[in-house]
């Protein structure tokens, strides 16, 4: 074992024989497998971990459901502070839309 070994010889000894053949191969083949390994190994080592994920964001709030909003008539919702209603806003129902033009109670 070299004095800058990163592996000891017993662990060495259960990886040896998975490391690929140098014989026969169209490229230089390794000087010393060990050598590698321990390089390989060292490089993993000695690398800084990344930093640590920023916590999630929390999750923005559910809307609470639609309330029910039903006015009696235009003086109601204006009282209620409501008026005008449009098209999809609680409340809007045709019978407030006098002109049928999308906005209740706007006159």
């Amino acid at each position: 074992m070299s004095r800058h070994a990163v592996l000891t010889d017993a662990r060495w000894e259960r990886i040896a024989d998975r490391m690929p053949s140098s014989d026969g191969g169209v490229r230089l083949p390794f000087r010393n497998h060990r050598q590698v390994g321990e390089g390989i190994v060292n490089r993993y080592r000695t690398e800084q971990t990344p930093s640590p994920l920023e916590p999630a964001p929390a999750a923005a709030p559910v809307p609470a459901a639609p309330v029910d909003v039903y006015d009696r008539n235009c003086d109601a919702a204006r009282a209620a502070g409501a008026a005008p209603i449009f098209v999809g806003e609680p409340g809007y129902r045709p019978g407030l839309d006098r002109d049928g033009d999308g906005t209740a109670c706007d006159s």
